[in-house]
């Protein structure tokens, strides 16, 4: 999730990260190049810091698939115990410090997205879509704002939390299309 997230983001950001380098420094009338590695770059930054907290991630904290026991009851009141699985952290560290950098680290990326476009707000539509790319980091942002705080509550739920889960991964990606 945290590399699909980076590399459509990626491309968002530098697009309208050369687009507002292009049309706001016209006071000098001088030539501007945006090279390859200008455009790169804020892919190349926001994968190794993606990749390093996952590392450090799978290094510290590794996961192991546990089976847990349920009660429940049935339609006549009758109490069974259903089992369900899920990945728990095996270290000493549990998965928040992590998940909670990997957020900070794409919401930091997010919002500085957010303010290139709307400095590019102004830009004519046949040099840049910085309109329809700041609706759709909107979104992306709405979305981790409601959807995060949810998931956390919806923890207990197996059911419930998947279901959050796939709704947090499809609506990012539905945003950017």
């Amino acid at each position: 999730v945290c590399f699909g997230f980076v590399t459509m983001f990626s491309a968002l950001f530098s697009k309208t990260w050369r687009i507002n380098k292009v049309f706001q420094n016209p006071q000098n009338f001088s030539r501007i190049i945006v090279t390859e590695r200008d455009v790169i770059l804020p892919f190349a930054v926001l994968f190794t810091s993606n990749f390093v907290v996952l590392i450090c991630w799978s290094v510290f904290s590794p996961t192991t698939f546990v089976r847990q026991a349920s009660q429940g009851t049935d339609a006549w009141n009758r109490a069974y115990r259903s089992y369900f699985g899920s990945c728990v952290g095996s270290g000493g560290i549990g998965p928040t410090p992590f998940v909670v950098l990997l957020t900070l680290i794409n919401l930091a990326a997010l919002a500085l997205a957010s303010y290139q476009a709307y400095q590019a707000r102004n830009i004519h539509v046949e040099f840049s879509e910085s309109r329809y790319i700041g609706m759709a980091m909107l979104c992306v942002l709405q979305s981790f704002l409601v959807g995060i705080p949810v998931l956390f509550l919806m923890s207990e739920d197996p059911v419930s939390s998947y279901i959050v889960k796939i709704i947090l991964v499809i609506f990012p990606a539905l945003a950017a299309l």
